[in-house]
């Protein structure tokens, strides 16, 4: 890593579902018994990609930073 300060960017797929929003609540909290998720990080950008139709009120219930993008990865538009 540089000395430049860096804005860390987090791409989550499949963030709706139990375990996707779980990764993401330990990306917001920290995750006490793993060192790289010990402390959440206040320079994280979180982008959830959700499928369209799918509900985001879980997502943004855990913090308003969040960003939701409407998407599917099969679609090379949708990953611009």
């Amino acid at each position: 890593m540089t000395a430049v300060a860096r804005r860390n960017k987090i791409l989550v797929t499949g963030s709706p579902g139990w375990l996707g929003t779980r990764l993401v609540e330990a990306l917001i909290r920290g995750l006490p018994n793993d060192e790289t998720l010990q402390a959440p990080r206040s320079d994280s950008n979180i982008r959830c990609l959700i499928l369209p139709g799918q509900d985001p009120s879980p997502l943004r219930k855990l913090s308003p930073p969040i960003e939701i993008v409407t998407g599917d990865l099969r679609n090379p538009a949708d990953c611009q």
